[in-house]
């Protein structure tokens, strides 16, 4: 179902390469994405993000092939410790090469499991990419990756 997913698009001005690594080095997600990570970027890995007060996401990866796609299921500790299924969101990052940068699209799926809720965490995540992934923009600008 279309409605229930969350699609973003981003041009950023960095190589394919740093915009890599900016996603799957635990020490820099933590820049932009959150405030704190922990990951082991293996299919299969567990990690963290966390947002202070407002707590942490836990994820899985699902997928990871080096520099193109990179995908997780999450889910915010207050749905449980470990919590992935039906309780979890999939999040998949795209890369592509495009005008000496790299196209950026985040995907994230599986909100129909939230029955008519799902509706409006769509309609939060949307703005919720919107702004990390501008995030991310900044933080590669910041390193000199642009």
């Amino acid at each position: 179902m279309a409605d229930f997913v969350v699609t973003k698009t981003v041009h950023i001005a960095a190589l394919r390469r740093a915009v890599w690594e900016a996603l799957t080095v635990p020490e820099l997600i933590g820049e932009w994405l959150g405030e704190t990570a922990e990951l082991d970027p293996r299919v299969g890995g567990l990690g963290t993000i966390g947002w202070g007060s407002r707590g942490r996401s836990n994820l899985r990866v699902i997928a990871i092939e080096e520099p193109s796609t990179f995908a997780f299921d999450w889910a915010h500790e207050s749905i449980g410790e470990r919590a992935f299924g039906d309780a979890s969101t999939r999040v998949r990052f795209t890369l592509e090469d495009h005008d000496g940068g790299t196209r950026v699209t985040v995907t994230e799926t599986g909100w129909e499991r939230f029955g008519p809720d799902g509706t409006d965490e769509v309609a939060g995540h949307g703005r919720f990419w919107a702004d990390e992934l501008s995030q991310l923009e900044a933080f590669l600008v910041r390193q000199d990756s642009v």
